[in-house]
């Protein structure tokens, strides 16, 4: 399909920009380590530089690559102001190549990189990762302390050459924190396309507000209108403030202190709305957390306020990973809420944004295959398929529908 190939393309650029940056930041860095280890002596020196020329040459290769990668960008459905930054970024580039280097080209190599860096925070906007752009500001500050203490190495000669040495050292180290997170962050920006692939979703490169994604169901033909239909219950999705103890330290993902919180026996502490710790990690979507709950025995069909079990929030948070885990683990799909609602009822009409188009259509699926009942029916008598039809999810209600 179209979106999929549009992400699909979007995936493999960004692998390709992820090679051709990171690969030469971690070639430069060997080789400022190579120009530590001859500094001692004229052999180790020849040797260090003719390694350098050598990483040259592939660093070359490297950058043409991510120029590849870039480019395949503006064939991809990113937001046009996205697209924008990038093309400054090249067109500078490409600038500073023909004219060479000297002060002009040392402004626009700044100026490039700053278009860059612009470029990616647009990326974390598009592909809905804004917690991803603080990495990159470390990223930057690492890099930035790098380039500074590269500049001062051979300025430091005239006060005491042994401080040329200390400032390529801490060249060496910021731009090793900068190469390790700048890394990280472009790697897991790849994932996240590929992941939104999976999922169906598409890039609407038309949309100039908010994060510019089309949902399947938008391109569809408008319906009827319906009353408004809102599942009890679904607010709990948003955790309190006043959590402490283990369900904190479960919300923020540390494994360690909940292991070191949990008592024999007491894996299922109540907190605020009778939520347990297992509640908190299928809501924030900790997989290692919950994992680790279930193993310390954690009820997995223990039920908070309104009768809901982790099973509701994993699935209204769209996480396919831990619903598997917790169904695998024994829970239950014939368990019911307050509203004798199932897990089934639950994913064809509960109101989440990350659970819309073709991702709910997958998750009922999915839960149809593992044996969930589409004729079970609440306390208003109605079964999965009437409350889908009655939240305006006609792609789902056809996914339930015989033959």
């Amino acid at each position: 399909m179209i979106r999929q190939t549009n992400l699909g393309l979007l995936t493999v650029a960004l692998s390709f920009i992820a090679l051709g940056t990171v690969g030469p930041f971690a070639l430069i860095l060997l080789g400022v380590l190579f120009a530590l280890l001859g500094a001692g002596g004229g052999h180790a020196l020849g040797a260090a530089m003719a390694s350098m020329v050598a990483m040259m040459l592939i660093i070359w290769i490297l950058l043409i690559l991510a120029f590849v990668g870039q480019i395949m960008c503006f064939f991809t459905p990113l937001a046009p102001e996205t697209k924008t930054k990038l093309g400054v970024c090249m067109g500078l580039s490409l600038l500073q190549f023909a004219l060479g280097g000297g002060l002009l080209g040392s402004i626009m190599s700044l100026v490039g990189l700053l278009a860059y860096l612009a470029f990616l925070y647009g990326l974390c906007q598009d592909l809905e990762a804004p917690e991803l752009a603080g990495r990159f500001n470390s990223a930057a500050g690492f890099g930035l302390l790098a380039l500074v203490s590269c500049f001062l190495a051979p300025f430091s000669m005239l006060i005491l050459p042994g401080f040329m040495l200390l400032f390529f050292g801490s060249a060496f180290l910021f731009g090793a924190l900068a190469f390790a997170r700048y890394a990280q962050t472009i790697v897991s920006l790849a994932q996240r396309a590929n992941q939104l692939r999976l999922q169906g979703i598409d890039l609407h490169p038309g949309e100039l507000s908010g994060p510019g994604f089309a949902r399947f169901e938008e391109e569809a033909p408008a319906r009827p209108a319906r009353p408004a239909f809102e599942m009890e219950g679904s607010g709990l999705i948003q955790l309190p403030a006043d959590l402490s103890g283990p369900h904190e330290a479960t919300r923020v993902g540390d494994s360690e202190k909940v292991a070191a919180m949990l008592r024999p026996g007491k894996a299922d502490v109540k907190g605020p709305h009778g939520l347990t710790p297992l509640h908190v990690a299928a809501i924030s979507g900790v997989m290692q957390v919950a994992d680790l709950l279930l193993k310390k025995g954690a009820n997995v069909d223990d039920a908070c306020d309104g009768g809901l079990t982790a099973l509701y929030f994993a699935i209204q948070n769209n996480n396919s990973n831990l619903v598997g885990l917790l169904l695998m683990r024994g829970a239950s799909l014939s368990v019911r809420n307050e509203q004798g609602r199932t897990p089934l009822h639950w994913a064809c009409a509960v109101t989440s944004d990350r659970l819309e188009g073709q991702a709910r259509v997958r998750m009922v699926q999915m839960l149809l295959s593992k044996g969930a009942d589409p004729q079970a029916q609440d306390n208003d008598g109605c079964t999965p398929a009437q409350l889908a039809e009655k939240a305006g999810h006609d792609d789902v209600v056809a996914a339930l529908s015989p033959g």
